[in-house]
């Protein structure tokens, strides 16, 4: 959806129309090790019950600067390691992202209107679980396909724009065993499996994203 922010957003479906350019894939490094499950990432300073009352279930509080930004205003203020089926409650849940993998190396994907390397992912349609939804964009925006249920939550994210409200992403990761040709498409113009060093060419990294990525690396 053109009205969500960059990176860790609701992305519409995708149609394939004739384009044919795909960014190339760099060797293989690894990425930081994965954090402990039920921890709640703040920035240094960060006190618990700063971001809204104690009975609001928020899980995770705002950090006083972000855990992470990146282009066009994208801030990362907090990340809940909470179950699934128990999302934070001060914040609407509006969105889900992958952060898949293949040998080592991470798929981002490229955004046609925003021209920003990102994790694929997107808004969650009515009647739809996060995890459904995460599934679909992954095959919509990068064209591989991995069952809902082999996905692994990993937590929500609070992310914020300057011009959009504070919102809830759900994030997931995969391991793509056997990764397919990727057809652009009326959103994505290219895929890349990075491999954590330079940003790809052809546009700029969103940070966010790459670090919602390093919480899941294992």
């Amino acid at each position: 959806m053109a009205a969500e922010p960059a990176g860790t957003t609701g992305h519409a479906p995708s149609s394939r129309p004739g384009d044919t350019s795909v960014a190339t894939s760099r060797p293989t490094a690894g990425l930081p090790a994965q954090r402990p499950s039920g921890a709640v990432s703040r920035a240094p300073g960060d006190e618990p019950g700063d971001c809204c009352p104690a009975d609001a279930g928020c899980g995770a509080a705002t950090p006083r600067e972000p855990l992470a930004a990146g282009p066009l205003g994208m801030r990362l203020l907090a990340f809940a390691r909470v179950p699934e089926d128990a999302p934070p409650s001060d914040h609407e849940l509006t969105y889900a992202i992958v952060a898949a993998r293949h040998r080592g190396r991470l798929l981002l994907v490229r955004e046609r209107n925003r021209g920003c390397w990102e994790l694929p992912g997107g808004g969650i349609d009515p009647g739809e679980t996060a995890r459904q939804a995460a599934a679909r964009e992954l095959w919509e925006e990068a064209d591989q396909r991995v069952a809902p249920a082999a996905l692994r939550f990993e937590g929500f994210a609070r992310t914020a724009l300057p011009d959009h409200l504070t919102r809830y992403g759900a994030l997931f990761s995969a391991e793509i065993s056997d990764p397919v040709p990727f057809t652009p498409n009326e959103e994505i113009s290219g895929i890349t499996w990075w491999d954590g060093g330079d940003a790809p060419a052809g546009g700029p990294l969103q940070t966010v994203d790459v670090h919602l990525a390093e919480l899941t690396a294992g």
